[in-house]
Protein backbone atom coordinates (compact mmCIF):
# COMPACT_ATOMS: atom_id res chain seq x y z
CA UNK A 1 0.00 0.00 0.00
CA UNK A 2 1.53 3.31 -0.63
CA UNK A 3 -0.01 6.69 1.02
CA UNK A 4 -3.62 6.04 1.64
CA UNK A 5 -4.74 4.30 -2.02
CA UNK A 6 -4.46 0.46 -2.47
CA UNK A 7 -1.80 -1.19 -4.69
CA UNK A 8 -3.21 -2.37 -8.20
CA UNK A 9 -2.85 -5.67 -6.65
CA UNK A 10 -4.80 -5.30 -3.68
CA UNK A 11 -7.04 -3.85 -6.11
CA UNK A 12 -7.17 -6.64 -7.60
CA UNK A 13 -7.20 -9.29 -4.99
CA UNK A 14 -9.51 -7.23 -2.62
CA UNK A 15 -11.75 -5.15 -4.99
CA UNK A 16 -13.40 -2.22 -3.98
CA UNK A 17 -16.83 -1.06 -1.94
CA UNK A 18 -18.71 -0.91 -4.99
CA UNK A 19 -18.59 -4.86 -5.46
CA UNK A 20 -20.19 -5.98 -2.32
CA UNK A 21 -22.92 -3.45 -3.13
CA UNK A 22 -23.68 -4.80 -6.67
CA UNK A 23 -23.31 -8.30 -5.65
CA UNK A 24 -25.91 -7.32 -2.86
CA UNK A 25 -28.18 -5.86 -5.66
CA UNK A 26 -28.43 -8.32 -7.48
CA UNK A 27 -29.12 -11.32 -4.91
CA UNK A 28 -31.86 -8.92 -3.06
CA UNK A 29 -29.74 -9.17 0.03
CA UNK A 30 -31.69 -7.27 2.14
CA UNK A 31 -28.48 -5.71 4.19
CA UNK A 32 -24.99 -5.45 4.45
CA UNK A 33 -22.87 -5.08 7.38
CA UNK A 34 -19.19 -3.50 6.04
CA UNK A 35 -16.51 -5.26 8.04
CA UNK A 36 -12.42 -4.91 8.02
CA UNK A 37 -12.24 -1.91 7.27
CA UNK A 38 -8.62 -0.41 6.33
CA UNK A 39 -7.24 2.35 8.42
CA UNK A 40 -6.99 4.78 5.45
CA UNK A 41 -11.17 4.48 4.74
CA UNK A 42 -12.38 4.10 8.08
CA UNK A 43 -12.49 8.00 8.68
CA UNK A 44 -15.15 10.26 8.76
CA UNK A 45 -15.54 12.09 5.32
CA UNK A 46 -14.29 9.01 3.42
CA UNK A 47 -16.90 6.79 5.42
CA UNK A 48 -19.84 9.03 3.96
CA UNK A 49 -18.34 9.08 0.15
CA UNK A 50 -18.11 5.32 0.15
CA UNK A 51 -21.48 4.75 2.04
CA UNK A 52 -22.80 7.28 -0.59
CA UNK A 53 -21.38 5.38 -2.95
CA UNK A 54 -22.51 2.18 -2.64
CA UNK A 55 -26.12 3.20 -1.65
CA UNK A 56 -26.43 4.46 -5.85
CA UNK A 57 -26.29 0.68 -6.42
CA UNK A 58 -27.87 -0.69 -3.82
CA UNK A 59 -30.77 -0.28 -2.76
CA UNK A 60 -30.51 -2.07 0.66
CA UNK A 61 -29.55 -1.09 4.56
CA UNK A 62 -25.58 -0.69 4.49
CA UNK A 63 -24.08 -0.74 8.05
CA UNK A 64 -20.67 0.39 9.12
CA UNK A 65 -19.58 -2.34 11.40
CA UNK A 66 -17.77 -1.98 14.27
CA UNK A 67 -16.06 -4.06 17.25
CA UNK A 68 -18.55 -5.73 19.53
CA UNK A 69 -21.31 -4.41 16.98
CA UNK A 70 -24.55 -6.38 17.22
CA UNK A 71 -26.21 -5.50 14.59
CA UNK A 72 -30.29 -5.49 14.16
CA UNK A 73 -32.52 -8.06 13.46
CA UNK A 74 -35.79 -8.08 11.63
CA UNK A 75 -37.02 -6.16 8.96
CA UNK A 76 -34.69 -3.54 7.50
CA UNK A 77 -35.84 -0.40 6.35
CA UNK A 78 -34.51 -0.47 2.58
CA UNK A 79 -32.33 2.89 1.56
CA UNK A 80 -31.30 3.97 5.28
CA UNK A 81 -27.43 3.65 6.75
CA UNK A 82 -26.20 2.77 10.34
Amino acid sequence: MTGTNPTEVYRAVCGNHLDPAQVAQLAGVKTVVLTLMLEQIDRPGIRERILREMMAIYRGNVIWGADLMEPPLGAPQPGTMA
